[in-house]
């Protein structure tokens, strides 16, 4: 399946990896971070500039389906991270473990379970459209379907717990904030589905919901309105929509 290509608003990009910096500051010990799992970044980059915050420069796997954005995110994060070494992987999340090393010292990924799902609804339906209309009706359309999102809600997490038990990893970093499609009014049944499947991976860390909080109390942009209303406040910067700790031991 091909996504859709859009470009990146780079004011944005900067923000939301200020928000992962202050996370990986406060929650993770960095000088012990010499190694990265990135799952399916599409053609963002919020994460590599996270990384050159703290002077990453290591190696970095990045996870992604798309031929075309593995080919960007190799030039594009060679160029925000020059010191670190960048390793795509065209392969599915399932897939990608056997490109792996066998220790991780920190996975991390944003927005990412709302594609996971409705990638997989595409390839159930044999819908390859992927324009961003055909995406709203596939999840009012999938939402119609509960027996369905059910069962790829267990398959996207059963994929979560077993890289988690193929890779041994020490920190796990997750975002999952409201889409701006959510925002526009045109569905709120990504919501809806996406955080089932997002409490469930959930319980695959032990977090420290107090320093999420810390770290998310963070405002770059001062007092920018733009970065001050409820989408931001409530949504990015809302603990509730982040997986930040350690993964649990089985």
């Amino acid at each position: 399946m091909q996504f859709f290509e859009n470009l990146a608003d780079d004011e944005w990009e900067w923000y939301i990896g200020k928000l992962y910096t202050n996370i990986f500051m406060e929650c993770f010990s960095i000088n012990n971070i010499n190694s990265v799992v990135e799952l399916a970044p599409g053609f963002r980059y919020k994460i590599a500039y996270a990384l050159k915050d703290i002077k990453f420069c290591g190696m970095i796997y990045v996870i992604d389906e798309n031929k075309n954005v593995c080919e960007y995110i190799k030039d594009k994060y060679s160029k925000i991270l020059p010191m670190a070494t960048v390793v795509v992987i065209n392969e599915s999340f399932e897939n990608s473990i056997k490109h792996l090393p066998k220790q991780i010292d920190l996975f991390v990924s944003n927005h990412s379970l709302d594609d996971m799902i409705i990638s997989k609804y595409f390839t159930y339906t044999k819908n390859n459209q992927t324009s961003q209309n055909d995406f709203v009706l596939a999840w009012d359309s999938l939402a119609k379907n509960p027996k369905i999102y059910n069962h790829i809600i267990k398959g996207v997490y059963n994929s979560f717990i077993k890289f988690f038990n193929k890779i041994s990893i020490k920190y796990v970093a997750i975002a999952q904030y409201e889409s701006n499609l959510y925002f526009k009014n045109k569905t709120n049944n990504i919501k809806k589905i996406t955080q089932k499947c997002f409490e469930k991976v959930k319980y695959l860390v032990d977090e420290d919901k107090n320093k999420i909080k810390l770290a998310l109390n963070y405002y770059p942009f001062g007092e920018d309105k733009r970065y001050l209303g409820k989408e931001l406040l409530s949504n990015t910067q809302n603990a509730k929509n982040w997986i930040v700790g350690e993964v649990k031991r089985q």
